[in-house]
């Protein structure tokens, strides 16, 4: 899908002042950031490494795993039609409401789908193939550990790609790297986008047993990342901590959906992580849309093309205090707005 994702800033007529439409961390200073790339600018002449070997080897020692076992994509969008690709026309289920480009990439290879709601649908048909977003996007909900793990080992000729770029963002366990590698039926796929705000450079990779990477990578092409995208991965491992105030965090997302549920029209869905999913009950998640930026310069994510969800969902992600109340007085207003 090329259109109908988040963070469409660029299709917006209005300037955006407060965009709650991405699930990217937006609280840091990005100075370390607009530093390096300026150093690294010289590296725009040369060709990149083919397959990011010194990031690769980075990602190991920091991972306690093997470089065999990493492979890095051009965003994890890049991992996941490689992956759908390298198995294509595949018995597969998606777990559903979730990332729209996993049921993409299977359509293209001419995948089988079936959707599911529930995880035990897994064990009552013979699935090639599962795929999982963990936290899932755009519920902001964990699977829990042990029922996935058990899920995973009582089906060990079913393939699961399991989404965890959003793991950051929980204090739910999810599955390791190691856990990954020691399994013949596991792809993890992770980026640094969503922690580090890095959406443009395309920065991703997937970590599994080196008899699959190997069978997956056999697709990639050479110079799929960027040598710019390479170095600030680099400097991200050697130089910073993948570490966030994760309390603070989900605690201010806490009060952000107490004081959204105290909107009338307003239903808050609950979540693990600082995005979750809202109901309108006053018109549709895309009046509502273009109702704050054309009034507020807010943009939030219409989720009415999430598989299973309605035209009244929508899905918001916590920023900080300021934008946070900004959105709550731009809501209320649209409720509001019903009563004249």
């Amino acid at each position: 899908m090329i259109y109908g994702h988040g963070d469409d800033i660029y299709s917006q007529n209005q300037q955006i002042v407060y965009n709650f439409s991405s699930n990217v961390y937006e609280h840091e200073d990005d100075n370390w950031l607009y530093n390096l790339l300026e150093k690294n600018l010289s590296v725009l002449h040369s060709y990149p490494e083919p397959d990011a070997t010194s990031l690769v080897q980075l990602l190991a020692h920091r991972n306690n795993i093997s470089e065999e076992e990493i492979c890095a994509t051009h965003g994890a969008t890049d991992a996941i039609y490689l992956i759908a690709q390298t198995f294509s026309h595949s018995n597969t289920a998606i777990f559903a409401p979730t990332f729209s480009e996993y049921e993409d990439a299977c359509r293209i290879n001419r995948h089988r789908i079936t959707i599911i709601k529930e995880l035990e649908d897994v064990n009552r048909k013979n699935f090639e193939m599962v795929w999982l977003c963990n936290p899932n996007n755009p519920t902001g909900l964990t699977f829990d550990y042990n029922i996935l793990v058990e899920l995973i080992d009582n089906n060990p000729e079913t393939l699961f790609i399991i989404d965890q770029t959003y793991h950051y963002f929980t204090n739910k366990p999810t599955l390791s790297y190691v856990d990954a590698v020691k399994r013949e039926n596991v792809v993890l796929i992770d980026s640094f986008t969503k922690r580090f705000a890095l959406p443009d450079l395309r920065l991703g990779y997937f970590v599994t047993n080196k008899k699959l990477k190997n069978k997956i990578q056999y697709y990639k092409q050479p110079w799929a990342v960027s040598q710019l995208a390479i170095e600030v991965g680099k400097y991200i491992l050697q130089s910073m901590t993948c570490n966030l105030d994760l309390a603070s965090l989900l605690g201010e997302t806490k009060d952000f959906q107490e004081r959204l549920s105290n909107i009338k029209g307003i239903e808050v869905q609950g979540t693990d992580t600082h995005f979750f999913l809202c109901k309108t009950q006053k018109g549709t998640a895309e009046e509502l849309k273009k109702y704050l930026v054309e009034h507020h310069g807010i943009l939030i994510r219409n989720a009415s093309n999430f598989e299973g969800l309605t035209a009244n969902y929508f899905r918001i992600c916590t920023q900080k205090k300021e934008a946070n109340m900004k959105l709550i007085d731009g809501i209320t207003d649209y409720m509001n707005s019903f009563k004249a």
